[in-house]
């Protein structure tokens, strides 16, 4: 645990963390207690077993109980795999965990963080653990799905603070494609800093990095960086104050409706997957699937603007892939840009057909942001009687709508 701890793995929350891997190395000594076994005494057999039982495992949440996906067994196999390893190590037996060893594996090295000195990192599998299914891939959210989400946001509660905090969340992560823990932790003063500017950007904490307290800037709209500080500068400061609370530029911008402290993360997980619910979406929505929606976008947009203002050079595929992942790796705050290869396909296949990418993306996230905040005012609207108001408002979305579309639409 040390050694994660070193390689900069995150102690708060479960994603990505030090409580994961822990999970999973539990589940591991959890086995090895059932049989009266030492660690070290452990074989191919043992291993495949394990992995086996691995199957029985359920996990409960709001919507019951449910086996573990192969997802989660793979991540627990392979956890369990690099924990042997440290185990054959220490006990200075090169044959335990190998090609050839008592447990034979596949091992795999990559470099990471050239940026602060190349580190060599070591991958085990082995043939126990469960394929992976592209079938499986968790595409992008959808353009419908977060106008559901949205639609959920406004109506799936009575306090008008939640309703508001839930459309700031899904903006949030919508526009920064920010992980579950960044978005919990940005601040007050990075949103009334982003205001202030005529060229706003976000100041987003950057995990799973390690260099500790690591940080990006994320650009961002004008509309959008209103749209934060006024939740910030009324709705939330007003909150505050009724439960007797002042607010702080350090403090975190999503906070609790009763205490006034900040979202855990988990609660942004739980938050965004009861609106899919309450949305009707079939499949499961999870904040991770704001974050490919983000990469995608953004390497899309790329992409585009270096097929228009480099023809000659991306027909004759002059153009460096690595380089548009390290660009969109800026952003997102990815660690290794191998990870961002699954986001290059998907870019290919749904390109939005922009001609520069920083100017379109920030119009278009614009629009977008005002179209969500005449949404929001639409329903508030609806407990008014004034039909003259309402039709304004509906006509209002409407001519944004359309605007929207004609901007996405291929020349």
């Amino acid at each position: 645990m040390l050694s994660m701890l070193e390689a900069g793995r995150s102690r708060k929350g479960r994603g990505g963390s030090l409580s994961t891997e822990a999970y999973h190395i539990g589940h591991l000594l959890y086995y090895v207690f059932a049989q009266k076994k030492r660690i070290i005494d452990l074989n191919d057999r043992d291993f495949i077993e394990f992995i086996t039982k691995t199957a029985d495992l359920r996990v409960k949440d709001r919507l019951g109980e449910r086996r573990v996906s192969d997802r989660t067994r793979r991540a627990i196999g392979r956890t369990a795999l690099r924990f042997l390893a440290f185990v054959g190590e220490l006990y200075g037996d090169d044959n335990f965990v190998g090609k050839s060893g008592r447990i034979a594996v596949v091992e795999t090295s990559s470099r990471r963080n050239p940026k602060w000195g190349s580190r060599l990192i070591s991958n085990y599998s082995h043939r126990a653990l469960p394929k992976a299914s592209t079938r499986n891939r968790r595409d992008p959210i959808t353009d419908a799905e977060l106008a559901q989400l949205r639609d959920a946001a406004v109506t799936t509660s009575p306090d008008p603070f939640v309703r508001k905090r839930r459309l700031v969340m899904l903006r949030l992560l919508e526009i920064t494609g920010a992980r579950r823990g960044e978005a919990a932790k940005l601040s007050v003063g990075a949103v009334q800093a982003a205001a202030r500017s005529s060229c706003p950007v976000l100041l987003v904490s950057t995990l799973k990095q390690d260099v500790p307290n690591s940080s990006r800037e994320i650009p961002i709209s004008g509309l959008d960086a209103n749209f934060l500080n006024d939740f910030s500068e009324q709705v939330r400061s007003r909150r505050l104050r009724k439960i007797g609370l002042r607010s702080d530029p350090d403090q975190p911008l999503l906070v609790n409706a009763r205490t006034g402290r900040g979202l855990r993360e988990n609660t942004i997980t739980q938050e965004v997957r009861d609106l899919g619910i309450a949305a009707g979406i079939s499949r499961k929505i999870s904040p991770h699937l704001f974050r490919h929606r983000y990469i995608t976008a953004r390497m899309s947009a790329l992409i585009e603007h270096l097929k228009t203002s480099f023809p000659d050079e991306f027909h004759k595929g002059l153009i460096d892939p690595d380089s548009l992942k390290h660009k969109v790796a800026e952003l997102s705050g990815h660690r290794s840009v191998q990870s961002l290869d699954v986001y290059l396909h998907l870019s290919l296949e749904r390109l939005y057909g922009v001609t520069d990418a920083d100017v379109t993306i920030r119009a278009t996230d614009a629009i977008e942001s005002f179209i969500l905040q005449v949404h929001a005012l639409q329903a508030a609207l609806e407990c008014d009687d004034s039909k003259e108001r309402k039709s304004a408002s509906s006509d209002l979305f409407k001519l944004a709508s359309d605007f929207l579309s004609v901007v996405k639409e291929k020349p």
